[in-house]
C-alpha cells in the first residue's frame, strides 16, 4: 500500500510567536504522499464552501495544522504552495490509517 505514496511535499509550520512574542523557527518537514490534482468545491474546516485544487493523501497520522504552508510540484513541474482548507484523518477502529488534506 505504501507504494502509492511515491510523491513528496514539504510542510512549513507557520512562524507563530512564543510566549515572549519572538517567532519560533521550525524546520520544514518533507513527507511521502499521493497528490490528486482536481478542482472541486468542498466545505472547509470552518463550514465555508471553498474550491480545492488538490487532495493530498498521507500514510498514517501527520502533524499538519490549518495555518501551515504545503509546498509541492504539480504534474507539469510547476511549484505549488497553499495552506490546507480541510484536514481529514481516516480511521479504522481507533488508529489513523491515512490523513487527507485538501488545499
Amino acid at each position: 500500500m505504501r507504494r502509492i505514496f511515491n510523491q513528496k511535499c514539504t510542510v512549513k509550520s507557520s512562524n507563530t510567536p512564543d510566549k515572549w512574542g519572538n517567532p519560533l523557527e521550525i524546520n520544514p518537514i518533507t513527507y511521502s504522499c499521493r497528490i490528486e490534482e482536481e478542482k472541486k468545491v468542498i466545505t472547509n474546516d470552518h463550514g465555508e464552501e471553498v474550491t480545492s485544487i488538490a487532495e493530498i493523501l498521507f500514510y498514517g497520522p501527520v502533524d499538519i495544522q490549518s495555518h501551515d504552508e504545503i509546498l509541492w510540484t504539480d504534474c507539469n513541474g510547476n511549484k505549488q504552495e497553499s495552506t490546507p482548507e480541510k484536514i481529514s484523518p481516516i480511521k479504522s477502529s481507533t488508529k489513523v490509517r491515512m490523513t487527507v488534506v485538501y488545499v
